[in-house]
């Protein structure tokens, strides 16, 4: 049982065959793109600037798509220390989470319904 958070992944290619756990996708819709893009490691500007949609500006034509999905200096940003936008929405939508979650726990202890088996990996 726990609560899988999603942002720029679509959350149905990685949870896969796992019904133990619910599942939360980040929602953002901005200028230049709407979650789950699935870009934020893999842009790159020709100067080498690595970002999605929304934060390496406008200049889509100029892009270039990685084949090295980055490092982890660059998880960390995008992630943490400056989050792009998808991850940054999760701190207003926190609450929400919070009484999905919530509400999905009650729900299950209401209705006596164990924590399912695990059912193999998803890949």
């Amino acid at each position: 049982m726990g609560l899988a958070v999603f942002t720029t992944i679509p959350a149905d290619l990685r949870v896969g065959r796992y019904r133990n756990f619910r599942v939360w996708q980040a929602r953002y819709n901005g200028k230049h793109c709407k979650a789950p893009c699935g870009l934020a490691m893999l842009l790159r500007t020709p100067s080498g600037k690595r970002g999605c949609w929304e934060t390496l500006g406008p200049e889509h034509g100029a892009y270039r798509v990685s084949k090295v999905v980055g490092d982890e200096d660059d998880f960390l940003s995008f992630t943490f220390k400056n989050p792009v936008p998808c991850v940054a929405t999760l701190r207003d939508q926190a609450g929400e989470m919070a009484q999905f979650l919530a509400e999905d726990l009650q729900a299950r202890l209401m209705q006596g319904t164990p924590e399912p088996a695990n059912t193999g990996d998803s890949g």
